[in-house]
């Protein structure tokens, strides 16, 4: 039966070595547009189904998931009802900040209206040169 992520049908799941910050295993998802893209195991098995779906459909069942776990997360807490916007407040700021300071280590800046054309090159070029040497070095191992 075939498996899909969002309009993609999926070809091959395999879990990598790499792990997110809780130790849920991330997977590699092949496509079978040849495409690949890496993501926490947790999230495939939310967002894929039995058929194509639109970004919109798959983000409402993984909102869903989650919106559910931080509801369990704010009862356990025990949480007053005047203390869930600051919570969520903090999450989001926090979120935010660690953003902004990840695109600073990334791009020397604090935000993208801030970049220039050359600094976008430049990451560009860097990435692409990464990219071609490990093609040149896979293909001189084999």
């Amino acid at each position: 039966m075939a498996e899909f992520y969002e309009d993609k049908e999926v070809r091959s799941v395999e879990k990598t070595e790499d792990k997110m910050p809780a130790g849920t295993p991330i997977v590699k998802v092949v496509f079978t547009d040849d495409s690949v893209e890496l993501m926490s195991e947790v999230r495939f098995n939310t967002m894929k189904s039995a058929e194509a779906t639109d970004a919109t459909k798959s983000r409402e069942a993984l909102t869903k998931k989650v919106g559910s776990q931080l509801y369990g997360i704010l009862v356990e807490y025990g949480l007053r009802l005047n203390e869930i916007d600051p919570c969520f407040d903090q999450a989001v700021q926090l979120t935010n900040n660690v953003v902004e300071q990840a695109e600073k280590v990334m791009w020397k800046v604090l935000s993208g209206k801030h970049r220039t054309l050359k600094q976008v090159n430049d990451v560009l070029l860097e990435h692409y040169a990464n990219t071609e040497s490990k093609t040149d070095s896979d293909a001189t191992a084999s």
